[in-house]
């Protein structure tokens, strides 16, 4: 059994010990409901990321798994997975911003001096085969753009907080 796989089956039966069910559609998702209170849990690999109908719920989450595990608690979540995630409590709003990842994605295609449009694509643009590059030193410029890393790390981010590009990755990929 290999590493990941085994630390996966280890936290899903602690997560289960303490009275968490992992949800159908999301095996990465825990929950727990109790009269004492609820508690969400998301996991990615040996990170997590936990919502509580309070902080006693947590208290309660944070002794349970530190029983278990040796842990690491960083405090109100600001980043996840490339997305951070601020929380203004006076206005009870949370807000998901892919800044940095997309800036990161521009830099990795060395494309910094792109500028941003108000749509991403002209609804009456008609992309085909022919747009292709067709002289040699035109296939050999198009060679070196990471069009498939390109297209994948901007597909994340369509899913994940810009789904107003969507019509424009469709049509692309």
């Amino acid at each position: 059994m290999q590493a990941a796989h085994a630390w996966n089956l280890c936290l899903h039966c602690a997560m289960l010990e303490i009275g968490y069910v992992h949800i159908s559609v999301d095996h990465c998702i825990y929950m727990r409901n109790t009269p004492k209170g609820c508690s969400i849990v998301a996991v990615h690999v040996d990170d997590m990321a936990a919502a509580a109908s309070d902080k006693a719920e947590i208290g309660r989450l944070k002794e349970e798994l530190g029983k278990l595990f040796s842990l690491v608690d960083l405090g109100e979540l600001k980043w996840l997975l490339g997305i951070a995630i601020t929380r203004d409590r006076n206005s009870c709003t949370i807000s998901l911003c892919q800044a940095a990842y997309i800036e990161s994605i521009a830099k990795n295609l060395h494309l910094e001096d792109a500028h941003p449009v108000n749509t991403p694509l002209d609804p009456h643009v008609i992309l085909s085969k022919d747009l292709s590059p067709t002289s040699k030193e035109e296939k050999i410029w198009m060679k070196k753009i990471l069009y498939l890393t390109a297209l994948g790390s901007i597909m994340y981010t369509a899913t994940a907080t810009c789904p107003d590009i969507t019509y424009a990755i469709q049509n692309i990929s």
